[in-house]
């Protein structure tokens, strides 16, 4: 989940802090397929493994930002679906479906 500190974090079932990492949040992350989907401030989409014990990422999208390369505001805080190997999300006025199989 997400910290104040504007930081994500991996956490085991037994409350043990896994992973931390700087600068992805406290944007919406969804988890899906064994993998993490999670958005920064700066438009990136990045997949990381949810199964790792340590942060591993293992891609990274660009998305269509606004005129000062920022994520569209509060619009673009809504929460991510998956279905059939597609990623629906919302940036500002758009709804957006990737293909991510």
């Amino acid at each position: 989940g997400c910290e104040s500190d504007n930081g994500f974090l991996c956490m085991s079932t037994e409350g043990k802090v896994l992973w931390r990492q700087k600068g992805l949040g406290p944007w919406p992350f969804l988890i899906a397929d064994s993998m993490i989907y999670i958005l920064d401030k700066s438009g990136r989409l990045h997949l990381l493994d949810s199964t790792a014990g340590e942060f591993k990422e293992l891609a990274v999208a660009e998305l269509p930002c606004d005129k000062d390369g920022q994520l569209y505001g509060a619009a673009s805080w809504s929460s991510m679906a998956i279905s059939n190997g597609r990623l629906v999300l919302r940036l500002g006025k758009d709804l957006v479906c990737l293909q991510v199989k």
